[in-house]
């Protein structure tokens, strides 16, 4: 089974690109998912994520947010034993 991840985003934004590019490496060939969401044209996603995103997320722990974390996915993915 896939591991999903959601990847909290905006639109023409530089290191929201930049988090995209390191997480995708970080993960490689992996059975990963990664779904983008931009969260301009969703109030709630607005108010929850505004001025935190990039953020990553996976069911319902926040992995890391503003920069990509390398050592904070490393660890979520170990606790989680994918």
């Amino acid at each position: 089974m896939s591991q999903e991840f959601f990847l909290y985003s905006r639109k023409e934004c530089g290191p929201c690109e930049d988090f995209k590019s390191a997480l995708r490496a970080a993960l490689g060939d992996g059975d990963y998912i990664v779904r983008v969401i931009n969260i301009d044209n969703d109030a709630e996603l607005e108010h929850q994520y505004g001025a935190r995103v990039p953020v990553l997320v996976s069911g319902t722990t926040e992995i890391c947010e503003l920069r990509f974390n390398d050592a904070s996915l490393r660890t979520f993915l170990s606790r989680t034993n994918v």
